[in-house]
């Protein structure tokens, strides 16, 4: 069996757990891959959510929910910050597939569209004014002594 096929078989199986856990099928949905994160975005449904999926690693969890606590803090800053949505009683949770551990979260979906032309100046101008919103609520953050882990990625 080759390696496509080993990963075609592990996603099938992710897709099944994630319905099982969510109620969300993502069978038919576009995946976006990060360089740590499967992501898949649910659109078309009366809450559109965004699914994310990390391979578990040592300590990982405990990033996420620092991840998730700083995102809390931000949106009595930034009202349209995505937040994750509880599901099976946690805001993370943990499952086996083919003997790996993944951390699964669902997010309500931020509002906007796909970027189509993402180096025009009017989107660059719009996206670093929100990226300096983001980073003024972080050092507000830091004034007030809230702390979070950051987990070093290299």
């Amino acid at each position: 069996m080759n390696m496509n096929t080993n990963i075609k078989e592990l996603t099938v199986k992710l897709e099944k757990v994630v319905l099982e856990k969510t109620g969300y099928d993502i069978s038919n949905v576009p995946v976006f891959y990060g360089s740590r994160n499967l992501c898949y975005v649910i659109s078309n449904s009366i809450k559109p959510v965004a699914i994310r999926i990390s391979k578990s690693d040592n300590g990982s969890r405990e990033a996420i929910a620092s991840e998730l606590l700083f995102m809390d803090y931000l949106k009595q800053f930034i009202h349209t910050i995505c937040q994750a949505i509880p599901f099976c009683g946690s805001l993370v949770n943990t499952v086996i597939v083919d003997n790996e551990s993944f951390d699964i979260v669902v997010f309500r979906k931020g509002n906007g569209y796909p970027c189509l032309n993402c180096t025009t100046p009017g989107f660059l101008k719009a996206s670093g004014s929100l990226l300096g919103k983001i980073h003024s609520a972080s050092i507000q953050a830091g004034k007030e002594r809230f702390h979070f882990k950051r987990k070093k990625l290299v």
